[in-house]
């Protein structure tokens, strides 16, 4: 279960969240920003929930940034409960939109440890995004959106 003052906090930076309105290029990424602290909030406390739920995380997994970020959200909330959630927002277009701008290379998410783009990388991520599993397309995006904050 979250702590109460997770919730408190949930709700406050949402309200805030929703204050945010307009389509121009600092306002997407101020609501960028304020949906990553909400997201970033949850990640610090959903591993210990899950292990107090008897998974078993091994401390390396436990600390891995990675892993709080697109692994144990899965975890918590399963993959279909996403989806689900996506499409009844009417988000679940956004998946092949994704995979759309990787494989047109407006979006280069991957790199390696010398910051070269890696173009199969990419395009792995593509595929999982448009993959008819839901976890897998779940993860892909999880990964995505990790990237993304790690890139930008």
């Amino acid at each position: 279960m979250l702590q109460q003052e997770t919730i408190d906090f949930w709700n406050n930076q949402n309200q805030q969240l929703q204050n945010l309105q307009g389509e121009d290029l600092i306002t997407i990424y101020a609501r960028f920003d304020a949906s990553f602290i909400l997201y970033a909030r949850l990640t610090n406390e959903v591993p210990a929930i899950l292990r107090a739920k008897g998974f078993v995380i091994n401390n390396g997994d436990f600390a891995n940034d990675r892993f709080r970020a697109a692994v144990f959200p899965i975890m918590f909330l399963g993959a279909d409960a996403i989806v689900n959630s996506l499409n009844n927002k009417g988000l679940l277009e956004n998946f092949s939109s994704f995979a759309k701008l990787i494989d047109l290379e407006m979006f280069h998410m991957k790199f390696n440890r010398d910051d070269v783009h890696d173009r199969n990388a990419d395009l792995a991520l593509s595929r999982d995004l448009t993959s008819a599993n839901n976890e897998t397309r779940v993860s892909a995006l999880l990964n995505l959106i990790y990237q993304a904050r790690n890139n930008r």
